[in-house]
């Protein structure tokens, strides 16, 4: 079609046309790329977020495996040896007191 008119003398105005309908379609592309880029833009920054959300949840992680150890000895220490260091004197002192005083009972007997 172009060409028709060219031959019958509007070839520049059709020139200039084209040349507006190229820039209006440089123009759609340009915003549809731009359109792309802030949606992208916006999925970097969910993406942050939560790589940072991650990062605090890691590090909370690390934090409580570390004082894991360390509370389960401290709560070791505390209870678990103080209760068999009370349990075992108890024990020994109230097992070697009724020993001796059989012992002493069944001595008075023999003798006395």
């Amino acid at each position: 079609m172009q060409i028709i008119l060219e031959l019958n003398g509007c070839g520049r105005e059709t020139r200039i046309l084209n040349i507006f309908r190229f820039w209006r379609l440089a123009r759609l592309m340009n915003s549809i790329i731009n359109l792309e880029k802030e949606a992208h833009n916006g999925t970097k920054a969910l993406l942050e977020n939560k790589n940072i959300e991650l990062s605090k949840i890691e590090i909370e992680n690390k934090r409580s495996r570390h004082t894991l150890p360390t509370h389960w000895l401290t709560h070791w220490l505390t209870h678990w040896l103080t209760h068999w260091l009370t349990y075992s004197l108890t024990h020994w002192l109230t097992y070697s007191l009724t020993r001796s005083l059989t012992y002493l009972l069944t001595y008075l007997l023999i003798i006395g």
